[in-house]
This record gives C-alpha cells, structure tokens and sequence, in this order.
C-alpha cells in the first residue's frame, strides 16, 4: 500500500513539474486522455444508479484563441441494488465537439455537444439476458485548470435517454433529459 502511494505521489510531481505546455502557444494539436467519475445526483437516474465511471479521449486543434474539440470515451454506471430490484448496469458512449477557450495559462472552460449513445443490460423473467439501446443529445459545459500537460474539470453532462415503461399492457417510449456532475482528471500531448 505505502509503494502505491509513494508511486502516486511521484507521477504526480513528475506530471506538474513538466514544463511542456500541452496547449501551448504555437501548437496547433493535441490529443488527450482521462478518467472520470460521475456521482449521481439526478432524481431518474438514482432510482437505478449509484455513480458512473469511465475514461475519456479526445483530439484539439488551434482555432482562433481557443481549440475545436472532438471527443469520446466510455462509461459505466454502477445499478443501485435496492431491494426488489434487479441490478442493471449502463453504458453510455458520447461523440461531442465543441471548443475550449484558455481564460488564463492555467484557467479553461470548455463546451460540447453531441450524439450520446446508451445501452442497460437486465434480465427478464425467464432469466434472460437483453438490451435496451437509446440515442439522445448530449451537452457539456465544463470548467478545469491545467498545468503542463496535466489537467483536470468540473463538468456538468446533461443528455437524453429513452425510458421504456409499460402502460395498459403496452411499451411506452419516453425521453427523459437527465443530468450529472463529471469529474475529469486526464493527460493532454
């Protein structure tokens, strides 16, 4: 465990003492890398989810004062065990693009749209596996410091989902806009 934290430690020493400026003045491109972990705090998706966690990774090019972005990544939501309920896990795949503007050397703010792609593994009566599959929107605007080539943000992910529910015998498909906070700690190069 102290090897593990010790090593900790020194990447990340190692990560802000490197004087190369991952967006500097002059680079045209970047491409990026993270983890994220997103606490749930939305009243839908709390009823089937704790939090979501996933990496992240995208591409920057210079475009006026600030950089076009082109991202992706994955995450997984972890299922709320409640009593009563089967545990599902989610999946979401986003595709955004949008611009990141440097207000200071260290200080950023970013935002991005997108196509968000969302798929929930449950069990049915009969013990059998199936998915169901939803493509929404997806927004996120996001504020984050970086130093070299280290960076980490405060996002806010708001996007779209299809929420199936039966009524009278009949599947009801429903779209529901839901939102959560992102943590994004990641590596631009």
């Amino acid at each position: 465990m102290q090897t593990s934290k010790l090593l900790a430690i020194v990447v990340c020493c190692l990560a802000l003492s490197i004087s190369t400026y991952a967006q500097r003045i002059g680079k045209k491109k970047s491409f990026g890398f993270g983890i994220e972990y997103s606490p749930i705090t939305d009243n839908y998706l709390s009823h089937y989810y704790v939090a979501g966690v996933g990496a992240s990774f995208s591409f920057r090019y210079k475009v006026g004062p600030g950089y076009i972005t082109a991202g992706t990544g994955v995450k997984a939501f972890a299922p709320n065990e409640k009593e009563g309920m089967d545990p599902e896990v989610g999946v979401q795949i986003p595709l955004k693009a949008g611009y990141k503007y440097n207000i200071t050397k260290h200080l950023f703010v970013m935002g991005e749209i997108g196509a968000n792609f969302y798929t929930t593994t449950y069990y049915d009566e009969y013990d059998y596996s199936d998915y169901e599959y939803s493509t929404g929107f997806i927004a996120a605007p996001s504020i984050g410091v970086q130093f070299g080539i280290f960076e980490a943000a405060l996002r806010y992910d708001y996007f779209t989902m299809t929420d199936y529910h039966y009524e009278n015998y009949r599947e009801i498909e429903t779209r529901k806009g839901v939102g959560v906070p992102t943590i994004h700690v990641g590596f631009n190069f």
